[in-house]
């Protein structure tokens, strides 16, 4: 992990793509992510295209 993150005082969920008729049916997962991450660390959701 880079160490820029460790120091900082934020998490960071990447989705992989940002359109809402993408995530949408993905919602469930993002909200795993957000609740997983912690200060310092970050987690990417995939959204394949349907």
């Amino acid at each position: 992990m880079c160490r820029i993150f460790k120091e900082r005082k934020i998490a960071i969920v990447v989705l992989g793509l940002g359109r809402w008729t993408f995530v949408r049916p993905h919602v469930s997962q993002v909200v795993a992510a957000v609740n997983v991450v912690t200060p310092g660390s970050f987690a990417e959701v995939d959204s394949p295209y349907e």
